[in-house]
């Protein structure tokens, strides 16, 4: 692979099961984007339901000290 930071399996099922990637696809994130990208054809695509899916399921609440 190169320094392309993909996602976990788990994570890529998931965005499989919500149809925000095809099977075709694997995503990785390319900075603050998550990007799509298509294994057979090399097309890219930012995906930012994706991004806020990922975001809103995987972080655990926090507590902000003031």
């Amino acid at each position: 692979m190169s320094g392309k930071n993909y996602l976990s399996s788990e994570n890529l099922n998931f965005l499989r099961e919500k149809k925000i990637i095809s099977q075709n696809e694997v995503a990785y994130w390319a900075g603050d984007i998550l990007v799509a990208e298509n294994v057979i054809t090399n097309a890219k695509r930012a995906i930012h339901e994706g991004a806020k899916l990922l975001n809103e399921s995987n972080l655990p609440p926090t507590l902000l000290k003031g």
